[in-house]
């Protein structure tokens, strides 16, 4: 399989086959089930990046069942004409947002990108960029773990869903964020546990080490692990039958690693270690790297292709992107909207905030 987003729709709205068939051909790998005790089954036995559930199926009792299984998985709620109280209840209850049906193409691209970097090919001739894909690629084929270093937002889940296609391993690619999450619902995501392991457990889960076996296991922000889990899965490198490829907020340059990495778990991470640099250290990538950006961007969202001026450019090249290349494809992504196509002009280069883009030495971000 390849590294799509794998994507779970709960319900039974025929309109809900229709937002399958536009994240299939957008790329996503869809799975539907009927309702809530299906859903929670397959949950337990894989392993998927989204969950779309129908309001109609009862969203909060979902997320109350998938809090206390330990199921780390984001969960959007969606509906035919729904209810505005069944959409409030969705969201207070913990739903990422609301999403109406029948779907847009747009709106359903908006989604799958917004799962996390998985779309944005990595673009750019700086020689420390391309050093860093390069000695990945040469090491996609083997079995050996990976550790990818770089600051947030430039490109290392992208980096791993690359070494991931390139292996040829035929299993799927299966994400998992360390950052933020309590130890007892990392353990259960990686790990899995058997029925009765804790009051809420009422079935034996799978954990992502073996929902990966035969591919790929992507661990974000791996320095957050506690040192017992670093500990497992130290002893579980050697004999799992996943590739594990992780990332660190460690800097790029120097020897310096993430400190909180337990030794014997760097020792196996570490022996393939690659450094992305941060955007604005290649900032001859980014007249490329934006061109890219609004080609697929434009085509993704179905709207008129357009092209950037050269005080658009210089205006790109000039900021500082604290948020690496995922701010700048946000930023692209605004500027296709307000131009509506042909040109776009620095005008058009605005913050979330509606802001203009700032420079250098214009004040903070």
């Amino acid at each position: 399989m390849s590294g799509s987003i794998r994507l779970l729709l709960i319900g039974h709205a025929p309109e809900l086959r229709g937002a399958a068939e536009e994240a299939c051909s957008l790329g996503a790998d869809v799975r539907v089930t009927g309702d809530l005790a299906a859903s929670l089954e397959w949950l337990r036995q894989d392993s998927v990046d989204l969950v779309l559930a129908d309001v109609a199926v009862g969203v909060p009792s979902l997320l109350e069942r998938v809090r206390a299984e330990r199921v780390m998985v984001p969960v959007l709620a969606c509906g035919v004409n729904a209810p505005a109280e069944l959409a409030v209840a969705a969201v207070r209850a913990g739903a990422g947002d609301y999403v109406p049906l029948p779907p847009d193409r747009s709106l359903i691209a908006a989604v799958l990108m917004a799962v996390g970097e998985r779309a944005t090919d990595l673009v750019g001739e700086h020689p420390d960029f391309v050093a860093a894909v390069q000695h990945a690629q040469r090491f996609a084929a083997s079995a050996l773990p990976m550790l990818i270093l770089g600051e947030a937002g430039t490109g290392k889940e992208t980096l791993a869903r690359l070494v991931h296609r390139w292996s040829g391993r035929t299993g799927p690619f299966v994400t998992l964020d360390a950052a933020g999450a309590a130890e007892p619902q990392l353990e259960s995501e990686l790990f899995g546990h058997p029925r009765g392991a804790f009051p809420d457990a009422l079935d034996r889960r799978l954990g992502k080490l073996n929902a990966a076996n035969g591919g790929t296991l992507f661990v974000h922000h791996i320095d957050a692990l506690g040192p017992r889990l670093q500990e497992r899965l130290a002893e579980a490198l050697p004999v799992s039958g996943a590739r594990v490829i992780a990332s660190g907020l460690a800097p790029v340059r120097g020897d310096a690693l993430p400190p909180e990495l337990r030794t014997d778990l760097l020792a196996s991470l570490g022996v393939v270690q690659c450094g992305l640099p941060p955007l604005r250290g290649r900032s001859q990538d980014i007249p490329a790297l934006a061109g890219h950006l609004c080609r697929r961007l434009s085509i993704r969202h179905s709207l008129p292709p357009s092209s950037l001026s050269d005080r658009a450019l210089r205006a790109l090249r000039k900021y500082s992107w604290p948020g690496n290349v995922r701010e700048l494809e946000q930023v692209v992504q605004r500027a296709l909207v307000l131009t509506r196509g042909g040109m776009i002009e620095a005008d058009d280069l605005v913050l979330a905030s509606g802001r203009h883009l700032p420079q250098q030495g214009d004040g903070a971000v």
